[in-house]
């Protein structure tokens, strides 16, 4: 295999170091965001000097043409730094202090670039040397590797004051001309969730987490239908428990109004299919991409949105069932640990294509021996960094699920919480088949980065996993995200 030349700059190199050797008020600074392998070594006389100048830096002595020739004698390296002559030399290679700056942008961003390239050249060699186990674990891990290695590139430098005040400035502006009621990201589709978040924000990494069987799953769902159907643009489904067809039959009965026994067993009406056909219509014209890999990778999960991410620019949202079972490649003192990985990775992928990222996760027995069962962030389970790294924490909860298991619910007695239960007696006497069909189920915002904590409703119903705002809440929402005040609750 060819070998080829690494980018280098050594007459950018003798720059930096010249400048460093003439002006004090720069060299802390510089050498400070420089290390030795952002010297490409083309000149290895390059790399000594700078090594000299780090440790006179170090030990916080003065820098100048004569301490560096006396570090180097040191070293045992004068001669091979090219001697007093060269150092004398480099003073003559500077630049206008003023642009020392790009210089310095200039090596790290070539030292990165060599990075990338001698790992591509390690994946090669892998690749012929047979070192090729398994093709998906392999492409996942140096995806990963190569991502690492571009992430570190300088690309940005400090803003002033005045420039992120006017960058705001402008988009207040736009907001306000967009006349879109306060909603700032991508619509959730519920009016509540809509005034705590003002929407899904790019970047931002959002933990849904329950109990088993509180309906995690099929609120998931319902957020990912409605973040594509509300921006026409690509969501992605990463669903580690549960088959493409298991999911689409949930998203059906959702958007179908079909019960999901029902549609499971075959056993429907003419009504009941022409319902059907008439919703896998819509929703096959969405932009909705599922991926139900079992025992998915987190590397595979990066390798496979950031590819979904070239092939469909308007990716605005990825969705990630769950993160609890995800397979984490390495070796971990505990599970903790490894969950705290996941989160991590998760939070860097939804900063690095600038789309929200929504992860569920299992909460622990622990909320079961609480106050009416009810889930904290503390019951988060093998919590790792969750808390840490998520930028908004949803806990739901619903009372009917205990009391279904002829457990103890204490009931609130308050005019707010008549109103929820009239809320629901009005939607199971529009036609409901069962006097449990719909519900109530709590949805507590845990944790909220951007915004306000605290709780509100949404209408459940069972029979086809959907999820609606809560008719006795929808006035005064839509008033708060009109500019009215907050919300308020039994809580």
């Amino acid at each position: 295999m060819a070998t080829i030349k690494l980018p280098s700059n050594v007459e950018a190199e003798r720059a930096v170091l010249g400048a460093i050797l003439l002006n004090d008020s720069i060299a802390l600074s510089t050498i400070a965001s420089l290390k030795e392998t952002d010297f490409s070594g083309d000149d290895p006389r390059n790399v000594l000097i700078f090594k000299a100048m780090k440790i006179l830096d170090d030990h916080s002595h003065p820098i100048d043409p004569a301490t560096v020739q006396d570090q180097l004698i040191n070293m045992q390296a004068l001669s091979d730094a090219g001697g007093a002559d060269y150092i004398m030399e480099l003073l003559n290679s500077i630049v206008d202090f003023k642009n020392i700056d790009y210089y310095v942008n200039l090596l790290r961003n070539q030292a990165v670039f060599r990075a990338f390239l001698k790992k591509i050249a390690k994946i090669q060699k892998d690749y012929s040397e047979g070192e090729v186990k398994d093709i998906s674990e392999f492409m996942a891990v140096n995806t990963q590797s190569l991502s690492d290695i571009a992430s570190q590139r300088q690309v940005a430098n400090f803003q002033s004051a005045y420039n992120v005040t006017e960058a705001i400035r402008t988009t207040i502006q736009k907001e306000l001309r967009s006349n879109n009621n306060g909603i700032t990201g991508i619509d959730t589709g519920y009016l509540a969730l809509n005034a705590y978040t003002h929407g899904w924000q790019p970047g931002n990494l959002i933990i849904l987490a329950a109990r088993p069987g509180m309906g995690k799953t099929a609120l998931m769902l319902n957020f990912a239908l409605k973040a594509t159907e509300n921006t026409g643009r690509t969501v992605a489904v990463f669903s580690c428990e549960m088959d493409n067809n298991s999911i689409m039959k949930r998203i059906l009965a959702s958007e179908s109004l079909v019960d999901i026994g029902r549609l499971s067993s075959g056993n429907l009406t003419r009504r009941e299919i022409d319902k059907v056909d008439s919703a896998l219509t819509r929703i096959g014209k969405t932009k909705l991409y599922f991926d139900d890999t079992p025992n998915q990778a987190l590397g595979d999960i990066v390798a496979k949105a950031h590819k979904l991410k070239n092939d469909n620019p308007d990716l605005c949202m990825i969705f990630v069932d769950y993160i609890n079972i995800i397979d984490v490649q390495g070796k971990y003192d505990s599970r903790t640990l490894e969950i705290g990985a996941i989160t991590k990775t998760l939070k860097q992928l939804a900063r690095t294509l600038g789309v929200p990222v929504m992860a569920l996760a299992q909460v622990s027995r622990e909320a079961d021996k609480s106050d009416n069962h009810t889930p904290s962030l503390a019951n988060l389970k093998e919590s790792g960094n969750i808390e840490q790294d998520a930028d908004l924490v949803l806990m739901i909860y619903r009372s009917n699920y205990y009391k279904k298991q002829g457990l103890e619910v204490k009931e609130k007695n308050s005019q707010y919480a008549e109103q929820l239960k009239q809320s629901v007696e009005n939607q199971n006497s529009n036609g409901g088949d069962a006097n449990d069909k719909h519900e109530i189920v709590d949805v507590n915002v845990a944790k909220n980065r951007n915004g306000q904590q605290g709780k509100f409703h949404l209408m459940f119903t069972g029979a086809n996993q959907r999820f609606d705002n809560v008719d006795s809440e929808r006035e005064q929402y839509q008033q708060f995200m009109a500019g009215g005040n907050q919300p308020t609750s039994e809580e």
